[in-house]
């Protein structure tokens, strides 16, 4: 064997070990899930990114001894939805800017994948983020129109438009609400100060 050829061959079998071993996780994850215990199945992703973050490196060296792309895909096939998965553990246990993490890196290592996108846009609606929910909705939806979930995602989209109109209409007529009048007076460290109010 040539060192290209000993090098794919390790590399293969590097990337079906730890996929075995990410699946696993990702499974009992996955199942705790279904049963509500989302802290347990947050576990069991965390576990599977670890085992995965933790070969990177050999990868990425083989990958360049073997002339090939196989990061990219182990991480659009395997790393992404771990990460996908986890961000819904945290959405139902509440932590939002947790979630929002994981959304940001499954669509980073799989900028592809409209299921990415859609857990983004979960993830800024729920922090009130509509206008960018918005857009990753559409972004989700772009990437392929005819999916099985695309009609959902293209409602999603419109509903967070129109959420994010209301939005910004509020913070418009809040900030008019609070402008200051003429005449009026601030006090800083005890010295009455006149606010001048802009033409």
């Amino acid at each position: 064997k040539n060192a290209k050829e000993s090098a794919h061959a390790e590399l293969m079998n590097l990337i079906q070990d730890i996929k075995e071993k990410c699946n696993d996780f990702k499974n009992k994850g996955n199942s705790l899930f279904k049963d509500g215990k989302y802290e347990d199945a947050l576990e069991m992703y965390a576990l599977a990114i670890k085992e995965a973050s933790a070969v990177e490196k050999r990868i990425l060296e083989l990958s360049a001894k073997a002339g090939e792309e196989s990061k990219k895909e182990m991480e659009a096939d395997l790393i992404a939805p771990l990460y996908a998965n986890r961000c819904m553990c945290y959405m139902k246990l509440e932590q939002l800017q947790d979630a929002h993490f994981d959304a940001e890196n499954a669509c980073r290592f799989a900028p592809d994948w409209p299921k990415a996108k859609y857990r983004l846009g979960q993830c800024l609606s729920a922090l009130d983020r509509h206008a960018e929910a918005a857009q990753a909705y559409w972004d989700g939806y772009q990437l392929d129109p005819k999916q099985a979930g695309a009609s959902a995602m293209l409602k999603l989209f419109k509903s967070s438009v129109a959420m994010g109109k209301r939005q910004a209409k509020a913070e418009k007529e809040k900030e008019k609400h609070n402008k200051p009048k003429s005449g009026i007076v601030a006090y800083d460290h005890k010295v009455a100060v006149e606010v001048p109010v802009p033409g």
